[in-house]
């Protein structure tokens, strides 16, 4: 028969070891419990929403696309400076991207559509002898873009907005930068021909687009800082 003494030191042995496991399941963070019941998160981890400031857009999150600017009617300033001199804009328009273009191109954006309408404006050269229309069009992704600017520097171009009843014979081209597509097309008023390939037409339109693509070019890459 054991002492009564040795008894008690092994009753109170167990009770000591139960005490500790009641401790430690029923203790620690909320993440340890194994529970039928979930706990609710700690008020510190709740989402809290955010606004942003107004006037100041912020840029996407990584992964989520490309920066896409906003390129509205303020695109085409009243005045450009350019290597050859100041243009200047006589006219500005909005248009649908479907309407206003001519059969090839409509087809071509009905199978690529265009977001948003198609902005233009008329620029007038700094020695005043050449026109230049400057059109700009947006898509849903940059390879669309770059499709339909291959395809427009091809044989695919808007229509010219001229007060003239007769479209003039005009030299165009096309660029893209992301989402956007820049086209231009350059004329002498009133003549028949365009003349050649090196002439005022073309010089001063080749010149114009290439200002509003580094400006395009320019918008994509300055993003917006985030906060």
């Amino acid at each position: 028969m054991a002492p009564i003494g040795a008894g008690l030191v092994v009753v109170c042995l167990i009770g000591v070891v139960a005490a500790a496991a009641r401790v430690t399941l029923g203790g620690g963070s909320d993440g340890d419990r194994t529970g039928a019941e979930s706990p609710r998160p700690p008020a510190s981890t709740r989402p809290v929403p955010t606004r942003q400031a107004p006037g100041r857009p912020s840029a996407p999150p990584p992964g989520a696309g490309p920066w896409q600017p906003d390129v509205g009617k303020g695109f085409f300033t009243p005045t450009v400076l350019t290597s050859r001199g100041a243009y200047r804009a006589s006219r500005y328009w909005t248009r649908s991207c479907v309407r206003d273009a001519k059969p090839k191109l409509a087809a071509l954006v009905r199978r690529t559509p265009c977001s948003g309408a198609l902005l233009g404006a008329l620029y007038r050269s700094p020695d005043g002898r050449v026109y230049v229309q400057m059109t700009a069009m947006r898509f849903a992704t940059p390879g669309d873009a770059a499709r339909i600017s291959q395809a427009i520097s091809g044989d695919v171009a808007p229509r010219l907005h001229v007060p003239y009843r007769n479209e003039p014979a005009h030299w165009w081209s096309a660029s893209h930068a992301g989402h956007h597509v820049l086209i231009r097309q350059s004329f002498i008023p009133r003549a028949r021909e365009p003349g050649p390939r090196g002439g005022p037409a073309q010089t001063y339109g080749d010149t114009l687009i290439r200002r509003f693509q580094a400006i395009l070019t320019g918008l994509y890459a300055a993003r917006p800082r985030q906060g």
